[in-house]
């Protein structure tokens, strides 16, 4: 009860600022003052656009504020502002952003002035409210700034505090790339099932996109589903004039560089991207249209290789049988398994047809309705793979993967008075994604094989189909006041995740020594590998969920430069209940909804002069539980889809190759998860401080501070380990084989359940830390120049950093001592700097063939990324049991509980990858061919001086025998040189041509 007392304070109590941005479309604010500075009510202003047939208007209040929001995004904007016995006010023609607030300071002058109306300039000013951490690209910045194979979300990092995540292949906002919400016109577009990535399902073309906003921190309240950032992407409408175009891009290998793993092969092939798009005015209505069509097909190659230190020569070329101690023909019929396996071409092709339609019906300045609807169907024979070249297998028998997705939206967006407006929308979003299967060419058949961290054997197990399908309805209601501006709204979504897969059906061997898989794979009975893992059961599922946000905010301008805000955002998600259960453990058969999300977003803004602002806020954020978490635990609970942890010492235990098929597991064998009583969403704190600088001549910095604190993070529990007293001691090794130390450490030698494996509790036990320092200077466009330079330090830290398990879920290395893991974060990426500039020349004024043709009309453009390298954590290879006589709870573990085996006394992500350079360049000649006819041939370049750099190292750091650390010279040598888009960052080129009307 205190609690919710203590929100409704926050929410009421007015001590903050909030940017008053509208999802998907611009706003025009400000205030109408007298030469005094009085505010004036009554004032009529009347905003327009003739080529987007967007007129508006609206009457300021008794303090003389104004607040015109809903505007698509576009320029040739012009405001009017008229008062009885003033004279008129006309601004200059401007852009309005999506996601962007454009401020206005209007004085009115009395009919009498000496000064005229024209006279007085209308620039836009800096925006005094407080604006999220973030960038809002324009259309211009979208068709000048290069972009890889035309994906719009590598744009999302020319945000600050933005990073890739080459783990998981995804941006990563501060630090996090599981916690961030995407959404299309205001309708969340993102696959909510995945627990481990969140990325645009399904992207719109980036032709389609008319701007983008990326809201790095301190997202309004209008904002939710997620912890961490929020990407809005604002598609295109029609205008007044026909317009369109028709062009392709494309590439091939002989205009790309090899990348530095893929021994000497070309892998990429060749790609071709083409499409038109399509939009006007119906004539003699106010019904606008647009229309894209886009179509890309790929074809290339993948390299499945195998350098694992522990298995192979150094150079990865060749199995390392030495260690073999097998007979001569099992070492050799197991060496020539995995040779056929190494250093294998793949064939890769990819095809995308993507479409949308879009109407705008601007039926008067009070009512606007308007229709978008999508689709996209990709397919890709190797699934949804993010890398070029794989260093420990994986990419053989792979599957084909397709993927579809479709959304449609409807919006309406009204003015019910001259001082208020209300949008509406309901949003309709559906991907399916189908894994199908293949035949294993390998003689063992489907089953997968991990030979001390490679994957040896079959890769697509995961056969099935996952599709979602969400419903969600949105209103906000706006209306000024006096110098508040007050919003209201609902955010309701009904998700249902179908899901029919069963992963690892047939199972997965794990081996620790190529001498127990040479012996099996000889034998059809044998019984020496480490363990084995398998899932049977029920492969369908439907679970459905559901969310209610609600949500406030007041925007009060105390004084013409001072303005404070208080919002809050409630939210509560109802998830289903199991209809079985394992009845040895009550706690599997019921699944609990976490309780309600309350969310204050506080803060404020000071315009300290005409040049000056500081800005400064505080809010949480709540994310759902998601549909892969939910997942786990029905299929994890014992009854739906049991899966098993066999040792080969246990009874029914199965023999190589074979797979179990009986229903039930053998005893001791089963793995069992459900959830703490008491459930949480997880959530973080993020706070932000700035100040906003206008230097002159079109430069414009920003200095500033973005914390972020994540709290009650999702982790999983092995909760069926007896407690003990033993201690043990392990002997540590330096290079030259001489004893460097020792590590003592509690040893967990018996089950608390012998009848079951693993019993996880999922829980909230995991932390999260992030800050960051930002700079920004910006350059207004000036002869035809514009630029941006965005520099983060940041420091991102948790203690949940160990592999995922099940439902996206950490495991610890130390007992459920989460603490124990805590240091640098996988995405602690200290130094990142990324400069984007374009430049339209113009080098002589003649009109000639001659300039308008060769010397004049030249576009160029770059992106520049310096960046520090990302970490990885250094792994403890577990061969065997370590001590005699102690028996383990779970075997192959340091500790003998299971978990994470990370070099225990090593800092967490300790190993380093390489500094980023790279350029992505573009140069286009737009070719005037009549005045309604124009042309451009563009050439593009990305990492243009081929600096390529490791993204990835080999973390097998140490072996670990008979309670002895041997260190591995080949800790920290790079393996991987991905790369977000193609999957490997080695130099392409791409070249197009335009034809636009």
């Amino acid at each position: 009860m205190n609690r919710i007392l203590l929100m409704l304070f926050v929410c009421l109590y007015p001590a903050s600022a909030w940017a008053q941005s509208v999802v998907g479309s611009g706003v025009v604010r400000g205030r109408v003052v007298d030469q005094q500075g009085v505010g004036m009510p009554g004032a009529e202003l009347s905003l327009e656009n003739p080529g987007m047939g967007v007129t508006r208007s609206f009457l300021s209040t008794d303090d003389g504020v104004f607040e015109i929001t809903g505007l698509p995004p576009a320029t040739g904007y012009r405001l009017h502002a008229t008062h009885q016995r003033y004279l008129d006010w006309d601004s200059k023609e401007f852009e309005v952003l999506a996601g962007k607030q454009s401020s206005f300071d209007i004085s009115m002058r009395p009919q009498d002035s000496a000064t005229s109306s024209s006279d007085t300039p209308a620039d836009v000013q800096l925006d005094n409210s407080l604006l999220p951490v973030g960038v809002a690209l324009s259309q211009r910045q979208l068709q000048l700034l290069p972009t890889q194979q035309r994906r719009w979300d590598s744009l999302v990092l020319l945000s600050p505090v933005t990073s890739i995540d080459y783990t998981q292949n995804a941006p990563a906002i501060r630090g996090d790339s599981s916690g961030n919400a995407y959404f299309t016109d205001g309708i969340l577009t993102t696959n909510t099932y995945s627990a481990r990535r969140t990325v645009a399902a399904g992207p719109v073309s980036q032709d389609a996109v008319q701007g983008i906003e990326v809201l790095a921190a301190a997202a309004p309240v209008e904002f939710g589903h997620g912890k961490g950032g929020a990407v809005n992407v604002v598609t295109r409408a029609g205008s007044s004039q026909l317009h369109g175009g028709l062009y392709e891009y494309f590439s091939n290998n002989s205009l790309n560089a090899t990348d530095r793993y893929a021994l000497g092969n070309q892998l990429f092939g060749k790609r071709n991207q083409f499409g038109f798009n399509l939009g006007g005015n119906v004539p003699r209505t106010k019904l606008f249209y647009f229309t894209n069509l886009e179509i890309a097909d790929g074809h290339g190659q993948r390299l499945n290789r195998i350098t694992n230190p522990l298995l192979t020569d150094s150079t990865g070329m060749t199995v390392d049988s030495s260690t073999c101690t097998a007979t001569a023909v099992q070492c050799a019929a197991a060496t020539r398994f995995i040779q056929n396996q190494m250093n294998v071409l793949v064939p890769r092709s990819e095809r995308t047809i993507s479409g949308i339609a879009r109407l705008d019906y601007r039926r008067s300045d009070r009512n606007t309705f308007n229709l978008s609807v999508f689709a996209t169907q990709a397919r890709s024979p190797l699934g949804l793979q993010g890398q070029a070249v794989s260093a420990n297998g994986g990419l053989l028998d792979n599957g084909n993967t397709k993927q579809d997705t479709q959304y449609a939206r409807l919006e309406w967006i009204s003015a019910p008075t001259a001082s208020s407006t209300n949008e509406m929308r309901l949003g309709v979003f559906q991907d399916r994604i189908a894994t199908l299967p293949t035949t294993s060419t390998l003689s063992t058949g489907g089953i997968g094989i991990n030979l001390l961290g490679s994957s040896i054997g079959a890769n697509n197990q995961d056969s099935g189909i996952m599709r979602e399908r969400r419903y969600q309805f949105v209103d906000n209601f706006r209306v000024s006041v006096g110098a508040h501006t007050i919003m209201v709204g609902a955010d309701i979504t009904r998700t249902r995740d179908w899901i029919d897969m069963l992963p690892n059906a047939k199972g997965t061997y794990y081996y620790n020594s190529l001498t127990s898989f040479a012996q099996d794979l000889a034998s059809s009975a044998g019984k020496n590998y480490t363990e084995f893992t398998q899932s049977r059961g029920l492969s369908l599922r439907r679970l459905p969920s559901s969310e209610i946000g609600m949500y406030a905010q007041d925007v009060w301008k105390v004084t013409p430069n001072f303005q404070v805000t208080a919002g809050l955002r409630y939210s509560k998600q109802y998830i289903p209940k199991p209809t079985a259960w394992d009845a040895s453990y009550y706690q599997t058969r019921q699944i609990k909804s976490p309780s309600y999300n309350a969310d204050p977003r506080i803060g404020f803004a000071l315009k300290a002069n005409e040049r000056t602002v500081v800005r400064a806020s505080f809010g949480l954020f709540h994310s759902m539980q998601s549909g892969e978490l939910l997942d786990a635990l029905f299929t994890g609970n014992g009854a739906y889809q049991p899966s098993i942890l066999a040792y080969p010492t246990q009874t029914g235990s199965p023999y190589f190759p074979n797979s179990l098929t009986a229903r039930t597991a053998p005893s001791g064998t089963g793995n069992l998860m459900y959830e703490s009583g008491k459930p949480s969403n997880p959530y973080t704190r993020q706070a932000t401080l700035s100040l906003e600088k206008a230097l002159g001549s079109g430069f414009t910095m920003n200095l500033g501070y973005v914390g972020s604190r994540g709290l009650k993070l999702r982790t999983a529990e092995e909760v069926n380990i007896a407690t003990t007293t033993k201690k043990v001691t392990y002997t540590i090794l330096d290079e030259d084989g001489s004893k460097d130390g020792t590590y003592s450490t509690y040893f967990y030698r018996y089950r608390q359940d012998t009848t079951r494996a693993h019993v996880y509790q999922v829980t909230n036990g995991g932390s999260s830390w992030y800050n960051a320092l930002v700079a920004e200077l910006s350059k207004k466009m000036t002869h035809g120049f514009t630029a941006h330079i965005a520099y983060t330090w940041s420091h991102a830290i948790d203690d949940i950093g160990s592999p995922l398990i099940v439902g996206g879920l950490p495991v610890g290395s130390s007992a459920n001592d989460f603490r124990a893991d805590q240091g640098n974060s996988g995405n602690d990426q200290r130094h990142r700097a990324v400069i984007d500039w374009t430049w339209q020349p113009r080098i002589i004024k003649s009109e000639s063939a001659a300039s308008r043709f060769l010397l004049n009309g030249w576009e160029l453009s770059s992106v520049t990324t310096l960046a520090s390298p990302l970490p990885a954590t250094a792994m403890a290879i577990v061969l065997g049991q370590q001590f005699s006589g102690v028996p383990s709870a779970f075997a192959n573990s340091l500790t003998g509980g299971g978990g994470w085996q990370r070099v225990p006394f090593l800092p967490v992500n300790s190993l380093r990858g390489d500094n980023e350079y790279s350029v992505n360049a573009r140069l286009a000649r737009p070719l005037p061919f009549t005045e309604r006819f124009t042309g451009r041939l563009v050439f593009e370049a990305y990492n243009l001086l081929n600096s390529q750099f490791n993204t990835s190292v080999n973390t097998a750091a140490y072996t670990v025998t008979n309670g002895i650390f041997t260190p591995l010279a080949t800790a920290g040598t790079g393996n991987g040189s991905r790369g977000y888009i193609t999957g490997s960052n080695a130099r392409s080129l791409q070249v197009s041509f335009r034809l636009n009307f």
